[in-house]
């Protein structure tokens, strides 16, 4: 099931958590994180850096205010009320190396009033 913002909507973020095979937690010191996705109804793409959240050795990237303007706006849904975004987060570790995560789906959607 998606994630549902409301486009203005500044006080829901989203924070995942890197963890290996085994389901522990790595440590992401000088790791980056982009939430990159695309809209199934209009083909507008995303891609938002997110912050380590807290300690790095917590393995938390956080994106803050998903309803703000870092993410879709509602000139970008251009008359639509609401647009469903598929995608995952591309990481990469403190050496250089690619990983994706699990694939999510969030929908962007305009106040109902």
């Amino acid at each position: 099931m998606a994630i549902q913002v409301v486009v203005g909507a500044t006080r829901k973020n989203l924070r995942l958590t890197v963890k290996d095979e085994a389901g522990v937690v790595i440590n992401v010191t000088a790791w980056t994180a982009r939430l990159q996705m695309v809209s199934k109804v209009n083909g507008l793409t995303i891609d938002v850096a997110g912050a380590i959240d807290g300690a790095a050795a917590n393995g938390t990237f956080i994106w803050t205010e998903l309803g703000g303007t870092n993410y879709v706006t509602t000139a970008m849904l251009a008359g639509i009320k609401s647009a469903l975004f598929k995608g995952e987060v591309k990481y990469v570790d403190n050496t250089g190396k690619p990983d994706w995560g699990a694939e999510r789906e969030i929908e962007w959607r305009l106040p109902t009033i």
